[in-house]
Protein backbone atom coordinates (compact mmCIF):
# COMPACT_ATOMS: atom_id res chain seq x y z
CA UNK A 1 0.00 0.00 0.00
CA UNK A 2 2.84 2.76 -0.73
CA UNK A 3 2.08 6.45 -1.47
CA UNK A 4 -0.33 6.80 -4.06
CA UNK A 5 0.21 7.61 -7.85
CA UNK A 6 0.51 11.39 -7.33
CA UNK A 7 2.87 11.89 -4.82
CA UNK A 8 5.19 9.92 -6.40
CA UNK A 9 7.11 12.93 -8.16
CA UNK A 10 7.28 14.69 -4.82
CA UNK A 11 8.53 11.33 -3.10
CA UNK A 12 11.09 11.25 -6.48
CA UNK A 13 12.22 14.88 -6.06
CA UNK A 14 12.60 14.57 -2.15
CA UNK A 15 14.66 11.78 -2.28
CA UNK A 16 16.96 13.07 -5.51
CA UNK A 17 17.63 15.92 -3.45
CA UNK A 18 18.39 14.26 -0.24
CA UNK A 19 21.20 12.18 -2.51
CA UNK A 20 22.53 15.26 -3.69
CA UNK A 21 22.47 17.11 -0.42
CA UNK A 22 24.45 14.17 0.83
CA UNK A 23 27.19 14.28 -2.13
CA UNK A 24 27.56 17.94 -1.75
CA UNK A 25 27.98 17.71 1.97
CA UNK A 26 30.28 14.63 1.56
CA UNK A 27 33.47 16.20 0.70
CA UNK A 28 32.98 18.86 3.32
CA UNK A 29 33.53 15.84 6.23
CA UNK A 30 36.47 14.32 4.82
CA UNK A 31 37.97 18.20 4.12
CA UNK A 32 41.83 18.22 5.71
CA UNK A 33 42.55 20.17 8.37
CA UNK A 34 44.54 23.31 7.67
CA UNK A 35 48.48 23.19 8.46
CA UNK A 36 49.03 25.71 11.11
CA UNK A 37 51.98 27.95 10.82
CA UNK A 38 55.23 27.47 11.61
CA UNK A 39 57.07 30.15 14.01
CA UNK A 40 59.21 31.72 11.42
CA UNK A 41 56.52 32.34 8.93
CA UNK A 42 54.78 34.02 12.27
CA UNK A 43 57.62 36.02 12.99
CA UNK A 44 58.45 36.83 9.12
CA UNK A 45 57.76 40.59 8.09
CA UNK A 46 55.22 41.31 5.54
CA UNK A 47 56.19 41.57 1.99
CA UNK A 48 57.51 44.30 0.73
CA UNK A 49 55.87 46.96 -1.46
CA UNK A 50 55.82 46.31 -5.13
CA UNK A 51 57.98 49.41 -6.98
CA UNK A 52 55.89 50.52 -9.79
CA UNK A 53 58.03 51.74 -11.90
CA UNK A 54 60.12 48.55 -11.82
CA UNK A 55 56.81 46.42 -13.36
CA UNK A 56 57.18 45.77 -16.73
CA UNK A 57 53.99 47.01 -18.52
CA UNK A 58 51.12 44.34 -19.05
CA UNK A 59 49.94 43.67 -22.88
CA UNK A 60 46.20 44.75 -22.93
CA UNK A 61 43.56 42.54 -24.96
CA UNK A 62 41.24 44.11 -26.01
CA UNK A 63 37.43 42.06 -27.44
CA UNK A 64 37.50 40.74 -30.71
CA UNK A 65 36.37 44.39 -33.37
CA UNK A 66 34.96 42.92 -36.74
CA UNK A 67 37.09 45.09 -39.70
CA UNK A 68 33.46 45.98 -41.16
CA UNK A 69 35.33 48.68 -43.86
CA UNK A 70 38.11 46.65 -45.35
CA UNK A 71 39.35 49.66 -47.75
CA UNK A 72 39.27 51.79 -44.94
CA UNK A 73 42.81 51.00 -42.84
Amino acid sequence: MGPREEDNSLLLLGSVALICGLIAFAPWLIEPKPALATKAYERMPNAAAIDAGALAPARVIVPFTPNTTPGER
